[in-house]
């Protein structure tokens, strides 16, 4: 399967905690099967201790990177 990323790669964290920090998602999933994790219940989870790079993920660093 072949993953798309449609929102943006640069988030900003909602935890105000976090607030001054921002967030590069280049990947769906997680290597580290952590047993109270709350990811492993979506939809678009690719699989227990899976990691997949999203397949636009050259185009979309290319359209949202600041020049």
């Amino acid at each position: 399967m072949k993953w798309q990323r449609r929102a943006g790669l640069f988030t900003q964290p909602k935890l105000p905690c976090l607030a001054a920090y921002h967030a590069l998602n280049l990947t769906a999933g997680c290597p580290n099967e952590c047993h109270y994790c709350y990811a492993q219940t979506y939809a678009h989870h690719p699989g227990w201790g899976t990691v997949a790079f999203y397949a636009n993920l050259l185009s979309r660093l290319r359209e949202e990177w600041p020049e």
